[in-house]
């Protein structure tokens, strides 16, 4: 990973942040490709779950309509 980057890439410890009950967004259009900041090609974002591995940043959810769960959290907040 390119130095100047790393700070976007820091781990977030659960009580620093709230979802407002509202599951991880894969599909959001604000997150970063699997490979973004990479020096080498490899991958510097790992899914937990391994299915949205290749889709994550991509703008192309597997059912082609923009994800709604940044709006619902909104919508909590």
């Amino acid at each position: 990973m390119f130095p100047e980057n790393i700070d976007q890439f820091e781990k977030v410890r659960p009580f620093e942040y709230d979802t407002f009950r509202v599951p991880y967004d894969y599909g959001s259009i604000l997150h970063y490709p699997e490979k973004a900041g990479s020096k080498n090609g490899l991958a510097t974002i790992i899914t937990k779950d391994p299915a949205w591995q290749n889709l994550i940043g991509k703008f192309l959810l597997p059912s082609k309509k923009v994800s709604t769960k940044g709006y619902t959290r909104l919508h909590v907040m």
